[in-house]
């Protein structure tokens, strides 16, 4: 099986970062953004190794892979998986950043997971 770099963009990194932020305040403690995580690592190596195996979403060449309350939008080539973004519900939010995505107006940060 081939290596695919994982490339995060900024919007699905600040994302990540509120969920976790207010998971921790929520709860006063970090044990379910800790959880958070290791969904989110566990469910991104799957995308890694398997990008076929979630549905394809209504956006051109993106897919969407189900993690419990949230989604992660994804496209992928045969060395790269773009992490889009993470949304609980499909809004007019990911159709904004779509746009900025076909414009490549990304910034971005890179995990390689090796099969």
């Amino acid at each position: 099986m081939a290596e695919r770099i994982v490339i995060w963009t900024y919007t699905a990194r600040e994302q990540r970062r509120s969920i976790l932020k207010y998971w921790t305040i929520k709860n006063g403690s970090t044990k379910y953004a800790e959880k958070i995580i290791r969904l989110i690592s566990e469910r991104t190596k799957i995308i890694a190794q398997y990008p076929e195996a979630f549905k394809l979403s209504e956006f051109n060449d993106v897919r969407v892979a189900s993690l419990g309350h949230f989604s992660i939008f994804y496209k992928y080539s045969f060395n790269q998986i773009i992490i889009m973004a993470r949304f609980g519900i499909i809004d007019k939010t990911l159709k904004n950043y779509y746009t900025s995505f076909q414009n490549h107006n990304l910034t971005t940060t890179t995990y390689v997971y090796r099969s």
